[in-house]
């Protein structure tokens, strides 16, 4: 076939007996298959991206020796019918570098404040004529778990008070992927998504130099029910001042002081 394309025919004769064959034969030759596309690789279950964003919210909050802001957080509880519910509470904490902590909290369900001065925790409610109080460690980090695990109280914003939230945040992690923008309160956000074995989570941290974080959505895979909370961060301050006396308590009149139990007592 290439002599017959490349040669110089003697007569249009010739030429003209050879096409028709020749047209033929390509009409029947097979047209070659297009290269395969190649795939493309899977994103990685842990994105680097949104580590990277994590980081930053937490060196940001380390940097600070004390800081100040107010939480909203609605909690999702089922009822005795077994629908769930939504309580909210509202609450202002101050944290003070290493081992100083004040909550006040209002909500629908309660309303108490708690003190943490690096010696002692206490629990107290202006509705209620009595105080609990207990030893406690001498770090924030080691205040935190052990009022999440002996003493049994909910405080979804811990790991923004320990002395590195990124190394605690990142524990157990199975996925991290950044889904993009969101504004909150006029701020452009980076919307970061979790998972754990136990529980599902959200961290929308604001974009910028400032990579505060600003909602924190967590759902809790193996409850009933699979409850959902959602906590509204604001009013960030990296540089208070915060009043002498701030975390520490003082009793107010008649009140009664009485046992803080662990939860394994």
């Amino acid at each position: 076939m290439r002599s017959l394309v490349h040669a110089r025919l003697a007569g249009s004769a010739l030429l003209l007996g050879l096409l028709p064959g020749l047209l033929a034969a390509q009409a029947a030759a097979p047209k070659a298959a297009p290269p395969p596309m190649a795939t493309p690789a899977p994103a990685p279950p842990l994105e680097p991206d949104a580590l990277a964003r994590l980081k930053a919210m937490s060196e940001l909050l380390q940097s600070a020796p004390r800081f100040t802001f107010r939480a909203i957080t609605d909690r999702e509880t089922p009822s005795v019918e077994g629908q769930m519910l939504d309580f909210v509470t509202i609450s202002r904490v101050a944290v003070e570098r290493p081992n100083r902590i004040h909550v006040d909290s209002t909500g629908d369900r309660f309303a108490a404040s708690l003190w943490y001065d690096g010696k002692t925790m206490t629990i107290a409610s202006n509705k209620a004529p009595f105080y609990g109080q207990t030893d406690a460690p001498p770090t924030i980090d080691a205040a935190v778990m052990m009022l999440m695990d002996r003493l049994d109280t909910p405080l979804p914003v811990a790991g923004f008070l320990l002395a590195d939230p990124y190394a605690k945040m990142t524990q157990g992690l199975k996925t991290a992927f950044d889904a993009g923008t969101a504004q909150l309160d006029g701020a452009t956000c980076r919307h970061l998504a979790f998972s754990e074995d136990d529980a599902d989570w959200q961290l929308w941290i604001e974009d910028g130099p400032r990579p505060l974080p600003r909602r924190l959505s967590v759902t809790y895979k193996k409850i009933p029910g699979s409850p959902r909370v959602l906590v509204l961060l604001s009013d960030w301050n990296l540089s208070p001042a915060i009043p002498a006396g701030e975390f520490a308590f003082v009793p107010p009149p008649g009140a009664t002081k009485v046992e803080w139990k662990s939860s394994a007592q």
